[in-house]
């Protein structure tokens, strides 16, 4: 009877990558997607906004989602940089401003988009960590 048979379930172990290749990754995604980078942005651009978003901890494992992420994000926030009326006609190209999502940024867009958010009090403390640990590293 072999459909009683125990069976151990397969496991999928996937690469944890280093921000310089997950900032590549995501490099390769906005390429293909369309985007180009402006000239003083480049992989390094894209792996400071990676270090600046996600806590260290997240980015160590099981991360090459992460550069799907990226990439959304810095669309995301080219597309609500440019005025409604000049989106369709403007180039596809991300600039620096676009990279610059620091981790209170990421917190504070979840908390708005899902209604549960803690005060402002908690947000210029999470605000100030996260400018207290870019300074130091």
């Amino acid at each position: 009877v072999g459909h009683f048979r125990r069976r151990e379930p397969s496991r999928l172990a996937l690469p944890s990558y280093a921000p310089a290749e997950i900032a590549s990754m995501a490099a390769v995604q906005l390429l293909e997607a369309g985007y180009s980078l402006a000239p003083n942005v480049g992989r390094r651009s894209l792996e400071a906004a990676l270090l600046s978003t996600w806590p260290r901890d997240v980015i160590a494992l099981r991360n090459a989602h992460l550069a799907r992420e990226l990439a959304q994000r810095a669309i995301s926030s080219r597309n609500a940089r440019l005025p409604l009326g000049r989106l369709q006609g403007s180039p596809l190209l991300l600039t620096e401003p676009d990279l610059r999502l620091d981790a209170a940024h990421g917190l504070a867009s979840l908390a708005d988009a899902s209604g549960f958010g803690p005060s402002e009090e908690v947000w210029d403390g999470v605000a100030a960590a996260a400018g207290a640990s870019l300074s130091e590293g």
